[in-house]
């Protein structure tokens, strides 16, 4: 998804001579990475840090204040405010009661559609061994009804724990199985045209053949009564099967959906396979007159049913391959808000975890053919929802615990823009285009010399700071959130180019947009292409063979640096998390596995202040004495290179193997000739 803008040459002042020749070394090409931006006049946000693992629902109690709920089971009130003060407690914590290994945990809020006048909310979360209240299951996943606290407003309410009442819950239990292969129950719970509440439920990783069976609440559609009692029409009713059991089967991993009440459409997001070869994620649309539908899986990924399609199969009206990376469909909203101008209005906007974007696509007339999907952000991060807020925006969840909000031209809280603090008198193009070799000689005859920049933070500055000096257009910087994330120069993209989306625009009110920036190779300004340095993979020789073609350059003055951003020492509570292998069996072998870029050998163990993140990057296949495994995903999530939060809710990341080959050639010892 990402493709190489430009090419420069970054130029130091000179040190010592013994110091220049330690860093020569490290004389290289920077590059300018971009990634699909967002549209022009969308700006984006950081709502509320929240500090725990996995955000996986919101719903809003007022245009100020939200309920967030967290994989572990907490769920948190915030009052929030566009200066980005915001002020957050805990609503309800049912950690002690809930199992969150594998993709289990507290997954969904809703509100009751009467909630303003009898306060009832529902939660659907997979429960530990405790069970109760009365004769309810332990170990199964179920929807309960919760009952709100008002008490003084704000972010004193509460949520009632003692009021559980459990509405609906799965007779089958979870697998016999290690609990941290316990995947696929992830759902979203919607009030239906019909006012009835519908839940999907996933294949539970290890019975895909249960959602081809009625019979079971695998992979199927789940539509009860809001008291928790079945509706006589709904076919597992009928046909004496599992009496949740709605029209839809075939479902693998539902963990998105929502009915758009203004067309009387169900929209589902299904996660694909982890046969990254073959996976294909899916976007179904369900119009009640479809009747009956079996929506393919096992059978069928995408547009492909190898062994035939099923009787009553409804494709999917998207689909997308994984291409040997880690993807999971994150389903969206129907966009009816009236912030957004017309282009957006009932667009579908979904994403995707993995693969890390959104789009927002528009239908035909039936609502059922899609007619045109589009970029809406190429770069947000690893999204857990997409909802619209109460003020016409739209929010996300990020799996570090984030929340952020896209807004379009004026921030409808509020928030003004500020021009940004940037060192512009610092770095300066050199006239005209020049090799590598020619670009060296040019520095030093102003007493400089080449040398990558000390940080991602460093990197976007100087990009931030040459493209002012092209364009003649200064940033503007968006209030007290981005002021926030100054504290780390700027909110970076991950290869650390400029992060317009991020919170910042140009003074004249355009925004970032790649195809129409001089930094492309084919504009007339010497930009070019290759000799790329990622900080992730960077290493090498660099000269005019490795770094061939002739480059702008930058070169940096000889002045007083910006000041390094203040910081504030407060007690940070440290946590620790230990990383292993998965099955635990694999312990009694050397699996390795990178932290930051340096390779470990798992187990291993990090301590560091809460919410520090590191990077992890689990090797695709490796050889353990005569055998070869191929790793198959975390019990996080994520794809194989992950930015992993340190956090005391979540101690212990599994990295999952399964073998390839007992005995392969590639693991011997020796070479067969």
């Amino acid at each position: 998804r990402q493709r190489m803008l430009a090419t420069y040459l970054l130029c130091r002042p000179n040190l010592s001579s013994s110091t220049m020749l330690s860093l020569v070394a490290l004389c290289l090409l920077a590059s300018l990475k971009g990634s699909r931006g967002i549209p022009q006049d969308v700006y984006k946000l950081e709502v509320y840090a929240g500090f725990e693992f996995g955000p996986t629902s919101i719903e809003f109690l007022d245009d100020n204040r939200f309920l967030v709920s967290y994989q572990p089971g907490r769920i948190h009130i915030v009052n929030f405010t566009s200066r980005g003060t915001n002020d957050s407690e805990i609503y309800m914590d049912l950690r002690p009661l809930v199992d969150n290994e594998g993709d289990k945990g507290l997954l969904d809020v809703l509100f009751d559609k009467n909630f303003a006048q009898n306060g009832f909310f529902y939660v659907y979360y997979t429960r530990s061994i405790t069970a109760g209240p009365g004769s309810a299951l332990a170990n199964s996943s179920r929807v309960s009804r919760f009952a709100h606290l008002e008490n003084e407003g704000g972010v004193t309410s509460r949520g009632d724990l003692t009021s559980e009442t459990v509405i609906w819950q799965d007779p089958e239990g979870y697998p016999d199985i290690p609990g941290g292969l316990h995947w696929h129950y992830g759902t979203q719970m919607n009030w239906g045209p019909d006012d009835r509440m519908y839940f999907g439920q996933g294949d539970k990783m290890f019975a895909s053949e249960g959602s081809q069976d009625i019979n079971s609440y695998a992979g199927c559609m789940i539509r009860i009564n809001k008291d928790g009692t079945f509706p006589a029409d709904n076919p597992g009713v009928l046909q004496g099967g599992a009496p949740g059991c709605w029209n839809l089967i075939g479902l693998r991993s539902p963990y998105r959906s929502t009915w758009d009440l203004e067309t009387d459409r169900l929209i589902i997001g299904d996660v694909g396979g982890n046969d990254l070869a073959t996976a294909r994620e899916e976007i179904t649309v369900y119009h009640p007159d479809d009747g009956f539908v079996n929506l393919g899986w096992p059978n069928c990924q995408g547009f492909d049913c190898p062994a035939g399609e099923p009787g009553d199969y409804l494709p999917p009206v998207k689909a997308w391959d994984h291409n040997n990376n880690q993807a999971a469909v994150i389903g969206g909203m129907v966009y009816h808000g009236t912030h957004f101008p017309a282009e957006y209005q009932n667009a579908y906007f979904h994403g995707d975890y993995g693969l890390q974007f959104i789009n927002y696509m528009t239908f035909d007339s039936t609502g059922r053919t899609m007619t045109q999907d589009s970029v809406f952000d190429g770069q947000p991060g690893q999204l857990t929802f997409i909802e619209t807020g109460p003020r016409g925006d739209i929010w996300t969840g990020l799996v570090d615990g984030r929340i952020l909000r896209y807004f379009y031209q004026n921030d409808p809280y509020g928030s003004e823009g500020q021009f940004a603090d940037l060192p512009r008198d610092k770095y300066f193009l050199l006239e005209g285009t020049m090799t590598f070799s020619a670009a060296q000689q040019a520095c030093q005859a102003q007493g400089a010399y080449l040398v990558i920049p000390s940080d991602e933070g460093e990197q976007t500055i100087v990009d931030q700071v040459i493209y002012e000096q092209i364009t003649g257009r200064m940033f503007l910087a968006f209030g007290g959130v981005v002021d926030q994330w100054e504290s780390y120069w700027i909110g970076l993209q991950r290869d650390g180019s400029p992060s317009i989306r991020d919170g910042w625009r140009w003074l004249d009110d355009t925004s970032y947009v790649a195809d129409d920036t001089p930094w492309q190779a084919t504009e007339p300004n010497g930009l070019g292409q290759g000799c790329a340095w990622s900080g992730y993979t960077g290493h090498g020789m660099y000269d005019d063979t490795y770094c061939d073609g002739v480059r702008r350059v930058v070169c940096e003055r000889d002045v007083t640096t910006t000041p390094e951003p203040t910081t504030t020492t407060t007690s940070i509570p440290e946590a620790t998390v230990t990383m292993i292998a998965f099955p635990e069996a694999f312990l009694n072998f050397v699996f390795t596995i990178k932290v930051n870029g340096v390779t470990q050998t798992y187990p291993h163990v990090v301590t560091a202040p809460e919410g520090t993140v590191v990077e992890v990057e689990a090797e695709q296949e490796q050889c353990v004495e005569l055998a070869k495994y191929r790793f198959i995903g975390w019990d996080y999530g994520g794809p194989d290179r992950l930015e992993f939060p340190i956090t005391s809710n979540w101690t212990l990341l599994r990295a999952r193997y399964e073998p390839i080959n007992l005995y392969d050639r590639d693991c011997l010892p020796f070479v067969l000739v």
